[in-house]
C-alpha cells in the first residue's frame, strides 16, 4: 500500500530574479558605448547668402546663372549668354551601392567651371542658382555640395518662377 501514498512536498515559492546586478551591466554598457563611439562629423556649406542688395545686383556684371531644371538637369549659362549642359536629366532611382550611383551626383564638370570665378576672393563675380519648382532637392544639394568644393561662398540662390 505504500504506493498509493502521496508525497509531500514543501510549498515552493515563486522563483525571484535578482536584477539589479542586470541593471548594472546595462549601464556599463550604455557608459562603453557612449564613451567608445565616435561621432560622425557632417560636411557645412560654408556659404554667405548675399541680402537683397548683394553682389548679383550691386555688380554691373551680368551674373553667371546655374540653372536646375524640372527634369534635374544642370545647366551653365556664363555672362555672354552661352549656356553648357553640365550634368544630364535623372530621376534619382538609383541608391547608394548602385553602379553609377556617385557618377550620376557627381558634378566635376561644374567644379571645373567654378573654379575661376572665386580667382579673387575680394571682388566675388556673381553667381545666381535657379532651380525649377519641381527639381528633385537632392539634385539642389549636388550643386549646393560643387559650390563649396570650389570654394564659392557668394551666392544668390532663387526658385524659378517666383518674382524677385
Amino acid at each position: 500500500m505504500a504506493r498509493h501514498r502521496k508525497l509531500q512536498t514543501e510549498d515552493q515559492e515563486d522563483p525571484k530574479t535578482e536584477i539589479s546586478s542586470m541593471i548594472d551591466c546595462c549601464f556599463l554598457l550604455l557608459i562603453y558605448f557612449l564613451v567608445a563611439t565616435s561621432l560622425v562629423s557632417e560636411k557645412k556649406f560654408d556659404m554667405a547668402l548675399p541680402s537683397s542688395s548683394g553682389a548679383a545686383s550691386s555688380s554691373n556684371n551680368k551674373p553667371f546663372n546655374i540653372k536646375i531644371t524640372e527634369d534635374n538637369a544642370v545647366v551653365w549659362e556664363d555672362q555672354s549668354g552661352a549656356r553648357v549642359q553640365m550634368a544630364g536629366p535623372t530621376d534619382f532611382k538609383l541608391r547608394p551601392g548602385d553602379p553609377g550611383y556617385y557618377e550620376e551626383r557627381d558634378l566635376a564638370e561644374l567644379v571645373g567651371k567654378l573654379a575661376p570665378l572665386n580667382d579673387d576672393p575680394n571682388n566675388p563675380k556673381p553667381l545666381v542658382l535657379t532651380a525649377a519648382p519641381l527639381a528633385k532637392h537632392q539634385r539642389v544639394m549636388d550643386v549646393m555640395s560643387a559650390l563649396t568644393q570650389a570654394k564659392i561662398k557668394a551666392v544668390s540662390v532663387k526658385c524659378e518662377g517666383v518674382a524677385d
